[in-house]
């Protein structure tokens, strides 16, 4: 009897370990891509103030992952600046960015895996001066 009470135990903590896998054990990103939503790829910009805004991969699990943004002027096959290289926990960033032609690419990642990477242009018109950093919002380096 004593023996069926400590195999019920066992059993039960395994079974408990098993419902949460989900808190250890991180998803697969691979294979998945991060749906840039601004800018557009090839948008021509009036302002400098660009607003950096993607989709989470995974939506109940937002905070699981972090994102990757890389922004490179004018691109990444010829690069003459790098403009910023961050990690972020949230799905936006926001900067001033002064005239000229950029590529900005973005991937997510996590602990085990990262997504495939996605890379939009951009060009900036009309703006005057140097690069500004207006705010960062959840910047994690």
């Amino acid at each position: 009897m004593k023996n069926n009470y400590k195999y019920l135990i066992f059993l039960g903590i395994v079974l408990f370990l098993l419902a949460s896998c989900d808190d250890f054990f991180e998803d697969d990103l691979t294979g998945e891509q991060v749906i840039l939503r601004s800018p557009a790829d090839n948008a021509e910009l009036e302002t400098g103030n660009i607003l950096f805004w993607w989709d989470y991969i995974d939506q109940d699990n937002n905070y699981h992952e972090k994102y990757n943004l890389i922004i490179v002027s004018p691109s990444f096959s010829a690069i003459n600046e790098l403009i910023i290289d961050t990690t972020l926990t949230l799905n936006r960033f926001e900067m001033d960015i002064s005239e000229g032609n950029y590529q900005c690419w973005i991937y997510a990642l996590n602990g085990s895996s990262r997504s495939d990477t996605t890379i939009h242009s951009f060009t900036v018109l009309g703006t005057e001066g140097k690069l500004n950093f207006s705010r960062f919002m959840s910047h994690n380096n």
